[in-house]
């Protein structure tokens, strides 16, 4: 059963043009939402926004009741800005939605928005996976918008390296749009971690402009936004923008010269969007507060003192005396010893940045002197 809280922030959710009555405004100082609906219709007929209006009651607070009854019977979750478990980062931006409905929790943090074309070429899908499988190795939840092409890939590549991701609808959260994507909304609910979203009550359909506006909350709920592959034209361009109105890191890859396909992507490389040459490179740039799940960092991944992985030294050691002592690959190893360890208690343990042991990782697992199954790393046989 809804408290009133509730039942007033989706009544503040779809009175009709809520910028005009200083709503966004009232909402950053914190005043309840009883108090903000009431002050807001006190001297005006509220009126429920037309285009929800078309199904629901022309009457705000009678059209929230109706709302929330058709959530409960879909047991669809429904969050208002003041909730507790409303994502923090969200809050952050610019007219942030009142209200979030949603198949799963909003537990996200931390979490990447990784976006693009609906007709990606097969090297971008490749590059999707490898980046995505990056991310979530290091405990990202993959954000995205439910669209066919990089969307699509995003939240499947998250999905299969038993990851979390969330998928933002322009639509109500009960409609299932494009078909083509029946297979993926269907993974999303029953996959635990992962969570579809929408701004808009259960049973409207989506128009050009919420498409627009989803794209806010792709962006606003991550701290980076990652563009794969974008035309001049493309709608991920409009994420981008989001991202950096909302003050977010924005990285793009780029095409070869003259591909129109990246267009969009090498504009925004030239007005200062970071070029993404390696995953790694996200962590560089992410604010401090910007950490994996159940990671503790002991030192900063800004720091340039910070040991490079280092080659081995010559000789047919296969296990820490190859390495020069205390570089990162050594001190991992030591780490190790016999054991199969999870790659967050390395992070946590080890006393390294995460973007130094994930690169020596990688470079230990080339060498194949250690082995990963999944997020479990472990010596290979020669280094034991």
């Amino acid at each position: 059963m809804y408290n009133s809280h509730l039942l007033y922030s989706v009544a503040l959710s779809v009175l009709s043009s809520p910028a005009g009555t200083g709503l966004y405004d009232l909402m950053e100082r914190s005043v309840t939402p009883e108090f903000l609906y009431k002050s807001l219709t006190e001297n005006s007929r509220a009126v429920t926004q037309p285009f929800v209006a078309v199904r629901y009651s022309p009457d705000p607070l009678m059209a929230a009741r109706e709302i929330l009854a058709e959530a409960e019977k879909g047991q669809i979750g429904v969050t208002g800005y003041w909730g507790s478990d409303y994502p923090p980062l969200l809050r952050e931006i610019s007219h942030p939605p009142v209200v979030l409905y949603h198949h799963g929790a909003l537990d996200l943090e931390p979490a990447i928005a990784v976006v693009g074309t609906r007709k990606p070429d097969h090297a971008s899908l490749k590059v999707t996976e490898r980046i995505v499988s990056d991310l979530v190795s290091w405990g990202f939840s993959i954000v995205s918008g439910m669209a066919l092409g990089i969307d699509r890939a995003a939240h499947t590549s998250a999905l299969s390296g038993k990851g979390r991701t969330a998928g933002i609808l322009a639509n109500g959260i009960d409609i299932l749009y494009p078909l083509g994507n029946r297979d993926l909304y269907d993974r999303i609910r029953s996959t635990a971690g992962s969570v579809l979203v929408s701004e808009y009550p259960p049973g409207i359909h989506a128009g050009k402009w919420t498409f627009v506006r989803r794209n806010r909350i792709i962006s606003g709920l991550c701290p980076a936004t990652v563009v794969i592959q974008a035309g001049e034209r493309s709608g991920a361009l409009i994420t981008a923008r989001y991202a950096t109105e909302q003050n977010r890191e924005v990285f793009a890859c780029s095409g070869h010269s003259f591909d129109e396909s990246y267009g969009g992507c090498h504009r925004l490389i030239r007005n200062g969007a970071h070029l993404l040459a390696k995953t790694a490179d996200i962590l560089v740039e992410l604010p401090p507060r910007t950490e994996a799940k159940g990671k503790e960092e002991k030192a900063g991944r800004g720091d340039i003192s910070e040991p490079e992985p280092s080659l081995p030294l010559t000789g047919t050691d296969c296990g820490e005396g190859a390495y020069p002592p205390d570089s990162p690959p050594y001190r991992i190893l030591k780490y190790l010893g016999n054991a199969e360890v999870d790659i967050d208690t390395v992070i946590r343990n080890i006393g390294l940045t995460t973007e130094s042991i994930h690169e020596s990782l990688v470079l230990l697992e080339l060498e194949g002197r250690v082995s990963r199954k999944g997020n479990v790393v472990s010596r290979s046989g020669g280094g034991k």
